[in-house]
């Protein structure tokens, strides 16, 4: 029989005007799942600039941690 399955892909997110996110917001996405640089980019509209600058000062707050799955970076509270 059939065994029911979920495939989980990228996040692809629409594409906005950009601005000033905080850390946050990135925070309070990363509660929900661990994302890349780029998945965040994208959802929130950042240069990865923008995002990597958020990411650390969340890490040094200790309040995020680096995983590596599939050769990516992902970044999940900790």
């Amino acid at each position: 029989g059939a065994v029911p399955v979920e495939v989980v892909a990228g996040f692809t997110g629409p594409e906005g005007s950009g601005g000033a996110h905080s850390a946050e917001e990135i925070w309070e996405m990363l509660k929900r799942r661990p994302c890349t640089v780029e998945d965040i980019g994208q959802a929130l509209s950042l240069s990865e600039a923008a995002v990597s600058q958020s990411i650390c000062e969340l890490a040094e707050a200790g309040r995020i941690r680096e995983t590596e799955y599939d050769g990516r970076k992902y970044y999940q509270i900790s």
